[in-house]
């Protein structure tokens, strides 16, 4: 709370608990853990790190169209929903250019990736977003987050410095209960948390 400016409700004082589900397209079935947060300590400090990092996001989508635009060579492979799928495969049929179509299973994205290596991709990834620009901090609201200048009065504000240091802290606070014991987290990310998506 102190070190971010962000206040925890009491109901939110408590950590989250894990569970799975069956993976019932899985021969034999397989299992996908989740760890559940609707409620938890560090919940605040997750929505901060969510909505900044999908600025990020259309930041690097934008960044990357443009290049496309000037050099023909599509850079940007990530997708927020399936519209994009689905448009793509339209093209490929009105021009009967479609030689198959092939998907795959990434079974362990998410749960084998080092911690450190990931705060290493991820604050690359944030130096990129703050490089170019004049602007020198983010915003925060309920709305989402935008980017400010020093001067900006906007009560929740995080420069560059505090945006890795709020990553780092999520990653190194991956607690969860089961049953009556405690647990924490050392390796990938934890399916479920709200940044997740933007981490993978």
């Amino acid at each position: 709370m102190k070190n971010f400016n962000l206040k925890v409700p009491d109901e939110s004082k408590q950590l989250p608990h894990i569970y799975w589900l069956p993976k019932l397209h899985k021969n034999p079935i397989k299992f996908r853990f989740i760890i559940a947060a609707p409620n938890c300590s560090i919940k605040p400090l997750s929505k901060v790190i969510t909505k900044i990092f999908r600025l990020f996001y259309r930041q690097i989508e934008t960044y990357n169209a443009k290049s496309e635009f000037y050099s023909s060579v599509k850079t940007f492979w990530v997708i927020q929903n399936n519209q994009s799928v689905i448009v793509s495969i339209n093209k490929l049929n009105r021009r009967n250019s479609a030689k198959s179509l092939i998907t795959f299973d990434f079974s362990t994205l998410y749960t084998k990736i080092p911690h450190q290596k990931l705060l290493e991709v991820l604050n690359e990834l944030i130096d990129f977003c703050f490089q170019g620009g004049t602007h020198e901090q983010v915003s925060i609201n309920n709305s989402g987050a935008s980017w400010v200048s020093k001067k900006s009065r906007a009560k929740l504000r995080f420069n560059r410095k505090v945006i890795k240091d709020a990553m780092k802290y999520l990653m190194d606070n991956c607690y969860f209960t089961f049953g009556n014991k405690l647990f924490r987290q050392i390796i990938g990310i934890p399916i479920s948390s709200d940044p997740a998506p933007f981490y993978g």
